[in-house]
C-alpha cells in the first residue's frame, strides 16, 4: 500500500476502508514486513 516501487504510494485515508473490508471478509493475516516498502520511523 505504501511501496512506491511499482505504483505511487496510496493515501492513508483511502486504504482504511480497504483494510476494514478485508477484515469483514475474514482476512486474518496482514504481512507488514519492512522488506515490502520503505522504512518509516
Amino acid at each position: 500500500m505504501t511501496s512506491g516501487t511499482y505504483n505511487p504510494p496510496r493515501i492513508k485515508q483511502e486504504m482504511i476502508p480497504v483494510i476494514r473490508g478485508a477484515l469483514e471478509r475474514g482476512v486474518t493475516l496482514f504481512d507488514t514486513a519492512e522488506i515490502y516498502g520503505p522504512v518509516h520511523r
